[in-house]
């Protein structure tokens, strides 16, 4: 398979626009459904066992940014995801510099 480095070039910002945009709507989408999520869980379970008061939806992602805080903490772990994806940048990186290399080569010939 032949790499082309000018077709990688002219989509290159138009796709990442795009991932970016693809990934900010994800995780709102997602904070919003947790955050909807634990105030349902809330307000159906605790307000009857309890006798307390309902919650509000940005009570509810203080409750989850709280436990966040308390028992996954705000570290950075050695074996987090966060690595996996500086592995797959690094990775993505050598892949186009080989492609690269290739180019080269072809048109030396």
């Amino acid at each position: 398979m032949k790499c082309n480095m000018e077709k990688l070039k002219s989509a290159g910002p138009v796709k990442i626009v795009k991932m970016l945009f693809a990934g900010v709507t994800i995780v709102a989408l997602f904070a919003f459904l947790f955050g909807k999520l634990v105030q349902f869980l809330w307000n159906s379970t605790i307000t009857d066992i309890f006798n307390l008061q309902e919650i509000s939806y940005w009570q509810a992602v203080g409750i989850l940014l709280l436990s966040r805080i308390l028992v996954g903490g705000m570290g950075h772990c050695k074996n987090s995801h966060h690595d996996h994806w500086h592995k797959h940048g690094r990775e993505m990186l050598e892949m186009k510099m080989r492609c690269r290399e290739k180019d080269s080569e072809t048109e030396q010939k």
